[in-house]
């Protein structure tokens, strides 16, 4: 799904989230960070849950899953230009499901030539949906949630 956006100023919480699980992301992304997100305000809400191909997630003792930010693979396109980056949103986010939080490995706004205002394109990715795996549910009642089988 492809959706246009505008490039904005965010509540600078992007800093914050990705100082918080730094050495995570490094784990799921596959490269270092920059250490800020840009931000776009998108042409109508959307729900990155059903993009989203890894979570920052916690397995609780009672088996449980906490999530505290989905992460979904994105191209941005701006100005002739595509990058491959990650779209991040936490559940209880500070912001409307229409501002989208973008990681990259660099400063995207410097390596696109953005500015505030600057219209940018943002393609999402279905995600497959998890195969049912027989015997999981028995796995699961004996050991409780395993997230390697789950992955598969």
């Amino acid at each position: 799904m492809k959706l246009r956006g505008n490039v904005t100023i965010g509540a600078m919480h992007g800093k914050e989230l990705l100082k918080k699980y730094y050495l995570r992301l490094i784990n799921i992304l596959g490269y270092e960070p920059f250490k800020g997100t840009l931000d776009i305000k998108l042409e109508k809400s959307i729900d990155i849950k059903h993009y989203a191909k890894n979570n920052l997630e916690h397995i609780l003792l009672d088996g449980s899953v906490k999530v505290y930010a989905y992460l979904a693979p994105v191209i941005v396109s701006a100005k002739g230009q595509d990058v491959e980056c990650c779209a991040i949103r936490q559940p209880d986010s500070v912001y409307e499901d229409d501002l989208l939080e973008i990681v990259y490995k660099e400063n995207l706004r410097e390596k696109l030539s953005l500015q505030n205002g600057d219209e940018v394109e943002i393609t999402f990715f279905e995600q497959r949906q998890k195969k049912n795996i027989p015997g999981l549910g028995l796995v699961r009642k004996i050991y409780g949630v395993d997230r390697q089988l789950m992955k598969s």
